[in-house]
């Protein structure tokens, strides 16, 4: 396959076209296409476009066999997570304390404790510290 097939079948399959059009426009086997898009994470309908960091807006280099990147370094993402909590894609549940009684939020869905101060007043027998 020359590179001149291999482009052809990327903007093919970017507008859209199915396999056996691609095939019959480049003379390529419609499971070398088939392959070579599924091994390049080609679908129909995708471009390849560069996108923008989140965080500060710079922009993005085109990701061809990776999932698509949201931010452009490590320094960004904690920036914008640290930032944006709220934005979690799952809520914690709401739980009530086995020693002191309070309400908290939890992702664990076996915790019985809000703090580990709370644990140990509970499983030594000794009053709760301030959480």
């Amino acid at each position: 396959m020359t590179r001149a097939q291999q482009e052809r079948i990327r903007q093919r399959r970017s507008a859209g076209d199915s396999y056996a059009a691609i095939a019959a426009s480049t003379g390529l086997p419609v499971g070398t296409i088939k392959a070579y898009c599924s091994r390049n994470g080609l679908k129909p309908g995708q471009q390849n476009a560069a996108g923008s960091c989140a965080c500060c807006g710079a922009e993005l280099g085109a990701q061809m066999k990776s999932r698509a990147k949201r931010f452009c370094s490590a320094a960004c993402r904690n920036r914008w997570w640290s930032e944006n909590r709220d934005k979690r894609l799952r809520n914690g549940a709401s739980r009530v304390c086995a020693n002191c009684g309070r309400q908290y939020a939890s992702y664990d869905s076996h915790s019985k404790y809000c703090s580990h101060p709370c644990y140990i007043a509970s499983r030594f027998g000794k009053e709760a510290l301030s959480a």
